[in-house]
């Protein structure tokens, strides 16, 4: 099985995080605009997206959601908010953040 690393440390199984993929979750990887951290990577948000089609921001959403779904299958090993790609389309999506208008 293969592992990736965060960049705090943590590691997590590709296979893991995959299965979510195959329950009707979907992942979304987003490049914000016009912003870039020291290393010149742009800022990246990951969101995750429940079989409803909800927008899960983070960890503790992702474990509200689960707990609220009475979904006992998976947990918070099955999902990494770390800036990458993990899976493939069309389950994943890598974009850019809209533009805000000046307006």
């Amino acid at each position: 099985s293969s592992f990736m690393m965060t960049p705090r440390g943590k590691s997590y199984s590709l296979e893991t995080v995959a299965i979510p993929f195959t329950m009707g979750w979907s992942r979304e990887l987003v490049h914000r605009a016009n912003q870039e951290c020291k290393s010149g990577k742009k800022m990246s948000d990951v969101y995750y997206f429940g079989p409803d089609g909800k927008k899960l921001r983070s960890m503790p959403e992702v474990l509200a959601y689960l707990s609220k779904h009475n979904i006992k299958d998976l947990s918070n090993a099955n999902f990494t908010f770390s800036k990458n790609l993990i899976y493939r389309e069309p389950f994943e999506i890598e974009r850019d953040a809209k533009q805000k208008s000046a307006f």
